[in-house]
């Protein structure tokens, strides 16, 4: 019984422990614009299949909008294919969807370009910005979460010593 509650806590410890450390995020950026802050990330998907995210954007039917955040974020989130390449064009912000082509604003040779038809194809996934939802909606404070994860990690700990007074 002894071993099985020991083995138990060192479960409890371990899987406390891997709660508590840091999680990884995908990358992220935050640009201002117009006194708007908007923290952005990508992700590689088409427009076909995710039409209500793409209008869900801020920018979407605004090319203006589109663009300055263009230019304020540059290659801070990699280019369209999700590497670090600045000869490609940037990760792209699509704003408008035309005869099966997605209108889109880009980096590209430290200039913002505009593509307002004939690329990219609806079908073809590329390294999209979108709003970070889960920044923007996480609004329990970091103080709880952290509190939540150590939990297991105390309780753990707190067995393993009264184990050891036995």
């Amino acid at each position: 019984m002894n071993t099985l509650a020991r083995l138990s806590y060192v479960l409890i410890l371990l899987v406390g422990g891997f709660l508590a450390a840091p999680q990884v995020s995908a990358a992220t950026a935050t640009v201002t614009v117009d006194g708007t802050m908007y923290t952005l990330s990508t992700r590689s998907i088409p427009y076909d299949g995710n039409e209500a995210l793409f209008q869900s954007q801020p920018w979407w039917g605004d090319p203006v909008l589109a663009a300055a955040i263009t230019t304020a974020l540059g290659y801070q989130l990699g280019d369209y294919i999700g590497g670090t390449n600045h000869d490609d064009p940037s990760a792209p912000l699509g704003y408008a969807f035309d005869s099966g082509f997605v209108s889109v604003t880009f980096t590209e040779e430290g200039s913002t370009k505009d593509c307002p038809n004939t690329c990219p194809e609806s079908f073809e996934p590329y390294y999209y910005v979108f709003v970070d939802n889960a920044v923007r909606t996480n609004a329990v404070p970091a103080s709880t979460l952290w509190s939540l994860m150590l939990l297991p990690v105390l309780l753990g700990f707190a067995g393993w010593t009264r184990l050891g007074r036995h």
